[in-house]
């Protein structure tokens, strides 16, 4: 209970409160190896007031985004 709140509390992007832990949390490292986003991108993208990528920010340093909301979001946001 206490980690889901813990990402309730630090969701970006997802509109909905998570009722179930996510089992795909993926590091901005694997993010860019998987998709060839880099982490410049990533971090500029995570700072957009609108339309920012799902991702759960638990602290200054740490980020942490669901791979299969990622894709999802990425595929919808592509040109």
């Amino acid at each position: 209970d206490v980690v889901l709140d813990l990402l309730n509390n630090t969701r970006v992007g997802i509109a909905t409160p998570l009722s179930v832990l996510p089992f795909d949390l993926i590091t901005p490292d694997e993010v860019e190896r998987v998709y060839g986003v880099t982490k410049k991108e990533l971090s500029r993208w995570g700072k957009r007031k609108r339309n920012a990528p799902p991702h759960f920010r638990l602290n200054k340093h740490t980020v942490r985004y669901s791979q299969s909301s990622f894709g999802k979001w990425l595929k919808d946001n592509s040109i």
